[in-house]
Order: structure tokens, then C-alpha cells, then sequence
């Protein structure tokens, strides 16, 4: 499924400590709850309670009875967002959207605009609507286009992804093979069996370099589109060496430079 046209109705971030007594309800449009820190409860119409941890969110579709509660009296940061969506393949229950790579840079771009310590950077953004539509697009996209991943048969590509994501450019296939106790010659068995588990759709890779490099890649791509950082400090933040590398392993992966590729996604090309 591809997310192409959502309305965003609502945004905001709150903080959620005590139960104020409020009932289950449910309304006319979709709604997200992105759980930044600690942990919430959600409770569903037939008394089932998701538990919500930091990092993940929860997907309420139209008409769905739900209601919000602390976890333990603790209290839990959260972003809300209210939208419409047309299409099909949408889920039709509340299900809760697990915590991964891209959720995380996401999510810190969230923070970032709507959280009052971070006023300095939503001041820099007029209208915020559209960067908020295309961030939570982009989740939604990501999550429901990979909900059959077997996440516990695709164990090494979640790790894989969380090195890439901890150590960037610098992760070596020498040290993802230690780190699962495995030879580089495991590590390559490994990951070409998870490949040939995925789903149909999914994007296959032939070894474990390429798919390091796409990840790289997606992380990138996901700062230049959604944040004002210098592409030095981007480069940095991926761990390579200097902004030439970047540049270089940037261009060779999509035929253009990181300063090109941002002014193209400003200008809608």
C-alpha cells in the first residue's frame, strides 16, 4: 500500500500523568498517537489494553472506541496527529506500530518542531502542515508496506539496521558478524536466507554492503527532506569521514549531490 494523499486536521504534544476520568469515544477521522517518552496505555473497545512504549505509536481508524490512560500513574511525552485518508488496505482495528530506524528519525524530527525547549527550530517554520503530512505519510507508508515482515525470521536485517542506524558509515560487516557471533561467511548465509523469506513486494538485496547502503541512504535522504541541517553536519551525523565522502557515496547512489537532491525536494521535482 502507498500513502498518497493525507489531510492532516490536527497536530500537537502533550503530557499524559493521571486518568481524569474521561470515557471511551470515537470520532470520524484517523488518529495517531506517537508515544516520545515513557509509556501509555491505550484501551480499545473490548476492554483489551495495548501497553505503548517510547518509540512506539499507536493507528486508530475511523469510528474505533479508544481511550488513553498513564501507565502506572507515570507520566509519558506524546505527539497527536488527526487526519483523513482515502484508500483501501488501511487496518480496520487498533494496532500498535512497532519502534524501529526510521520510526526513531522520525520521531526526532517531531520533537524537534513541537516540543517547547525546541522553539528556536519551529520558528524557522512557517507553516509546518506540509512537513508534518509528509512525515507522518512517510510512517505510515513505512509501517503498513511492511507489517507481513516476519520481524523475528528478519532478526539479522533488524540488527543490521540498528548498527547501521548506531555507528553509520563506520559499521563493518566484520563487526555485525561478531556482534551475532557469526563469520563474515555466516553473516552473508545469514542475511541471503532472510532475504528469500521477505514478501514478494519487498525490495531484495544481494548482500549485506548493498543493504547497508540503502539504509544510509534512506537515513539521508530523511534529514535532507526534513530538516534545515548543513550537509556537513549530516555527513557527520552518518559518521563519515567528511562531507566529500558523503557527497561522493550520496551522488554515486542517486546520480545527484545532497545540496541538489534538498533543493529538489523544496521545490517540489
Amino acid at each position: 500500500m502507498k500513502i498518497i494523499a493525507l489531510e492532516l486536521l490536527y497536530w500537537g504534544a502533550g503530557k499524559r500523568k493521571v486518568y481524569t476520568g474521561e470515557l471511551p469515544h470515537h470520532h470520524d477521522y484517523f488518529q495517531l498517537e506517537f508515544c516520545w517518552q515513557g509509556q501509555m496505555i491505550c484501551q480499545c473497545m473490548n476492554k483489551q489494553k495495548i501497553r505503548v512504549n517510547s518509540g512506539e505509536a499507536i493507528f486508530i481508524p475511523m469510528g474505533q472506541p479508544h481511550l488513553f490512560i498513564p501507565y502506572k500513574d507515570k507520566e509519558s511525552v506524546y505527539f497527536s496527529f488527526k487526519f483523513r485518508l482515502p484508500g483501501e488496505g488501511l487496518p480496520e482495528n487498533i494496532c500498535k506500530l512497532p519502534k524501529d530506524f526510521f520510526t526513531m528519525v522520525v520521531g526526532e524530527n517531531l520533537k524537534n518542531i513541537l516540543l517547547p525547549e525546541n522553539q528556536t527550530v519551529s520558528q524557522k517554520i512557517a507553516d509546518p502542515k506540509e512537513l508534518f503530512t509528509m512525515l507522518i505519510a512517510g510512517l505510515l507508508d513505512h509501517w503498513f508496506s511492511n507489517h507481513n515482515e516476519d520481524f523475528c525470521q528478519q532478526g539479522i536485517l533488524q540488527f543490521i539496521r540498528k548498527k547501521t542506524y548506531q555507528f553509520g558509515a563506520g559499521v563493518t560487516l566484520k563487526e555485525l558478524a561478531e556482534g551475532m557471533n557469526l563469520t563474515v561467511h555466516g553473516l552473508r548465509y545469514r542475511f541471503r536466507k532472510a532475504m528469500q523469506n521477505l514478501p514478494p513486494e519487498a525490495v531484495n538485496y544481494h548482500n549485506p554492503t548493498d543493504f547497508i547502503a540503502a539504509e544510509l541512504l534512506l537515513i539521508a535522504k530523511t534529514h535532507l527532506q526534513t530538516s534545515s541541517l548543513p550537509v556537513g553536519d549530516v555527513a557527520a551525523m552518518l559518521k563519515f569521514n567528511n562531507i566529500y565522502a558523503f557527497s561522493r557515496f550520496f551522488k554515486k547512489h542517486t546520480g545527484v549531490s545532497p545540496q541538489k537532491y534538498r533543493r529538489m525536494m523544496l521545490n517540489g521535482k
